[in-house]
């Protein structure tokens, strides 16, 4: 997995940030939506799939480049198959189309049509080329049902669905022939398509929508939810992403799960959902740091990825929950990932911001009780001293976090059998 950014659609900023994000250590650069089309809103330019060239005269290029010199991948948004009226797959090939008297603002690029399919693929794949596009990003906000059940005869019911699915896996199978190497991020509005066929091809690199501007509001409750949602979903997948808004350990082992993706800093102690404070996402975000602000932590981000790069290897392990997972903001809420084959592993543990109680005991799994283990407690970035513990000390272990909201990564490799 990557550590990613968000960034804006500013030329002139958008080098800048390369030159400005590697230090930190992101390795992949960000380029969301409104890079293409002709139109003022993201929403209204998809089915016009051309680089904007009155944002970006020399295209997307001398971007890519900056990220490539800077030792950064470019990750570049598509949503191929929503097309909004009046833009080029809307005008030039409206028989590629299904539409739907529901929703006559949106239509669906029937990939269940093979000429429809070939053409997307063609101008997808130009674009990944001529721009250096490392990582190909997928979005879906919209629900296709209805025009599949539109284009259904009464006695073929369901066939438009499944065509449509099944040129969908062929699309990324031809770009992943084409581009040796790519990788494919898919969202659909935040997780909505996490199965089987697809994880086999992609990776949800934004999961859920939660930690977005849906969470923002919550204020430190938003770290109740990435908990919840990387903890839950973790189960089941083994690499995706997420959104981090801020650089505390608290908030970043949170999202410590995979790769995650930064925008800016904000302290979001400040703000909470509650009958107290009502807040919008607009202004919980105007109080944002961001990577070009002088306040913006640096230090504190570069600390927060080293921790994440190294732990990294851990991810593909086994998933333990130690603690019943909770959505309450008065539990601990604790996981553990093992690599068996390096007998080392980590658990992250969260006291929540508003939990009374400071101390827990934990029971850290795949652990043999009479091998001996060197053992690091963190609760900040800072290098922790080891000491060395029985592992029977390990799977009856007290651990106390002074402060709430709080966290604890403790690392552990075993130096006896």
């Amino acid at each position: 997995m990557r550590a990613l950014v968000l960034a804006s659609d500013n030329p002139g900023k958008l080098r800048e940030f390369a030159a400005l994000l590697a230090p930190l250590g992101i390795e992949v650069y960000w380029m969301d939506a409104l890079w293409y089309g002709d139109r003022q809103e993201w929403w209204e330019a998809v089915g016009t799939w051309q680089v904007n060239r009155q944002r970006f005269p020399n295209g997307l290029k001398p971007i890519s480049d900056a990220a490539h010199a800077a030792g950064m991948q470019f990750i570049l948004w598509f949503e191929p198959e929503r097309v909004r009226p009046d833009t080029e797959l809307d005008r030039e090939h409206p028989d590629f189309l299904l539409r739907s008297s529901h929703n006559p603002g949106n239509h669906l690029l029937d990939l269940g049509n093979a000429v429809a399919r070939r053409w997307i693929t063609e101008r997808v794949s130009q674009i990944l080329t001529e721009n250096g596009v490392d990582l190909y990003r997928q979005d879906f906000n919209f629900d296709p049902l209805l025009y599949w059940q539109a284009a259904d005869s009464p006695d073929r019911i369901g066939m438009a669905e499944i065509k449509h699915i099944e040129g969908l896996y062929a699309f990324w199978d031809e770009l992943r022939a084409r581009h040796p190497g790519l990788w494919i991020d898919v969202c659909a509005s935040g997780g909505r398509r996490i199965d089987l066929e697809t994880i086999s091809r992609a990776l949800p690199l934004w999961p859920s929508d939660f930690p977005d501007i849906i969470g923002l509001p919550y204020g430190l409750g938003l770290h109740v939810g990435d908990q919840c949602i990387n903890a839950g979903l973790a189960c089941w997948v083994p690499l995706f992403g997420g959104g981090v808004w801020n650089f505390s350990p608290y908030a970043v082992r949170s999202q410590m799960i995979g790769g995650f993706t930064f925008g800016c800093q904000i302290d979001l102690s400040r703000f909470s959902m509650d009958s107290r404070q009502e807040v919008t996402s607009k202004e919980v975000l105007a109080h944002g740091q961001f990577l070009w602000d002088k306040a913006f932590p640096q230090e504190l981000a570069r600390q927060a990825i080293a921790e994440w790069r190294s732990i990294r290897p851990f991810f593909t392990g086994d998933f333990h929950l130690l603690v019943p997972l909770t959505v309450s903001e008065h539990d601990w809420c604790a996981w553990q990932f093992h690599r068996a084959d390096l007998r080392a592993g980590f658990a992250m543990l969260f006291r929540r911001h508003r939990s009374p109680y400071p101390t827990a005991t934990l029971s850290l799994r795949q652990i043999e009780p009479d091998a001996a283990y060197e053992v690091s407690l963190s609760q900040s970035y800072d290098p922790a001293p080891t000491v060395r513990m029985k592992g029977r000390e390990l799977q009856e272990m007290s651990v106390t976090i002074e402060e709430w909201p709080g966290s604890l990564l403790v690392r552990y490799k075993q130096i006896t059998t």
